[in-house]
């Protein structure tokens, strides 16, 4: 913290950067500081009061020859990295030979450097950083850099996310006419992972695949793609650190980088980085959220107004509904519970799923999605629609609950709701498992109907609001609640 904090004071635009000019103690001091630290690919903004610890009315951590400069130590609390250092007692500072000067700098034989440390990270500046000043005469060039952030969900190397990279020209001075590519994997929040009993950092790397036709090839990649192609390049490991990096030669034409942890079924957030010396066109291969027809052999036929099923639904909506003929979602939940396990299957299917009773909470949501007039009830044309739709999401359920666990799997989430009608991305997947899955990620029968009913209501509201499928939307804030909070 120290040499970084020193480096800091060698180039004026990255201090101010870190630490903004436009605060003191003179002028509407009111007693709070403000820094910017770069986490994770972004600049945060930290505050932080005035108060610094003391002893004999001296600093204790960091501080500066001048009595009268503050901003290293304030800069300190606000990284908050001051903790480890402040164990280490004073003989033991002495016993390795670092008590030094408070400015920033030390000096050590390399015998010594060898025997004390074991890692060395050298840090360097972004392209965001460099401007023209700082560059040599003898190169103007700046680094393209692209940036992705994403996930990993529990499942198999093949459905983790991926990014295709179109490498177009050469780089300048290449006898072979190929393209500088470095790509930076990061792992983030691994520190918050770990106070949940996580360990610190999942064993990390990626591939590299050729792309011979992008514009007519599966998305995302399907297995096959990966059964039958190898790798065009690898990170030169796979290591539980905090970060990865290769630097590869490749030639011109379209890559795609699939991160992955080495485990399967491992779950967490990164960053990943690709920088090329000329411009790359970079963009995340997946899905685009839609409402697609649902597959024909789980979607379920609506039923013959005459058949003795469709009569003994009718007779129990009409016995429930009382005489306005309409149920609110208490009344659907009495409904559900009462016919599902008996009439709920399809002419043709036989299994049973063994469920517990539809919660209050999911019968509102169905309310919600088949509510056109906002009544909060449903009539029995609303009904019968809402039940060719639960008669379908289970018909998906069935199908993709291979071994008849009752929960499917995040790959047979994202392949189930596919088959219902849902196309979505790897974010989306993830907020899903998040919301309905168990500890292990699993989603049961019941939560796989609550997940297709939010998903349907809030795509619908959102098309509503974008009508030229421009794939964005404009709600005032009074909208926004009505729409969110009902559903």
């Amino acid at each position: 913290m120290v040499a970084s904090a020193a480096n800091l004071t060698l180039n004026d635009e990255l201090f101010y950067r870190v630490v903004p000019e436009d605060q003191g103690f003179d002028s509407d001091y009111a007693g709070i500081f403000h820094f910017r630290i770069w986490k994770a690919n972004r600049w945060i903004d930290v505050v932080v009061d005035d108060r610094l610890p003391t002893m004999d009315g001296a600093l204790i951590f960091m501080k500066s020859r001048a009595g009268d400069e503050f901003w290293s130590a304030l800069l300190e609390k606000a990284y908050a990295k001051s903790r480890e250092w402040s164990l280490v007692s004073e003989s033991e500072r002495e016993s390795i030979g670092l008590t030094f000067d408070a400015d920033g700098e030390f000096w050590m034989s390399e015998r010594d450097f060898l025997k004390e440390f074991h890692f060395l990270e050298i840090c360097n500046l972004g392209p965001d950083a460099l401007d023209q000043d700082m560059l040599t005469d003898s190169s103007k060039k700046k680094w393209e850099v692209s940036i992705f952030e994403g996930a990993w969900v529990r499942d198999t190397f093949w459905v983790n996310p991926q990014y295709f990279i179109t490498l177009e020209d050469p780089d300048d001075d290449d006898e072979e006419q190929n393209c500088t590519l470095i790509v930076a994997l990061m792992q983030k929040n691994r520190r918050a992972a770990r106070t949940l009993g996580a360990g610190l950092f999942l064993t990390i790397g990626f591939a590299l695949y050729k792309i011979d036709d992008p514009d007519h090839c599966p998305n995302p990649l399907d297995m096959a793609f990966f059964k039958f192609n190898p790798s065009a390049a690898r990170s030169h490991t796979f290591i539980n650190s905090r970060e990865v990096t290769t630097r590869f030669s490749l030639p011109p034409g379209t890559y795609c980088v699939v991160p992955s942890t080495f485990e399967p079924n491992q779950t967490g957030e990164f960053l990943l980085r690709v920088f090329t010396e000329k411009k790359n066109v970079s963009v995340e291969h997946d899905e685009k959220v839609a409402i697609i027809p649902p597959d024909d052999n789980v979607r379920a036929k609506e039923e013959d107004p005459s058949s003795e099923r469709a009569q003994m639904l009718r007779a129990l909506f009409a016995k429930i509904a009382g005489d306005d003929m309409e149920v609110n979602s208490l009344e659907l939940q009495k409904i559900l519970n009462m016919v599902f396990k008996k009439a709920a299957v399809e002419d043709e299917g036989e299994n049973e799923i063994r469920s517990e009773q539809f919660a209050l909470d999911v019968c509102r949501s169905m309310v919600a999605l088949m509510d056109d007039d906002h009544s909060g009830k449903l009539g029995l044309e609303e009904f019968r629609a809402l039940w060719i739709l639960i008669r379908t999401w289970k018909n998906v359920f069935t199908a993709f609950d291979k071994d008849g666990s009752g929960y499917l799997s995040t790959f047979e989430l994202r392949a189930a709701l596919h088959s219902a009608g849902y196309l979505v991305n790897q974010h989306i997947l993830k907020a899903l498992v998040l919301r309905y899955g168990n500890d292990d990620g699993n989603i049961a029968f019941e939560d796989f109907i609550g997940c297709a009913v939010k998903l349907r209501t809030m795509i619908e509201v959102f098309k509503e609001k974008d009508p030229r499928n421009l794939g964005s939307a404009v709600f005032t804030i009074d909208e926004w609640l009505e729409n969110t909070m009902y559903c």
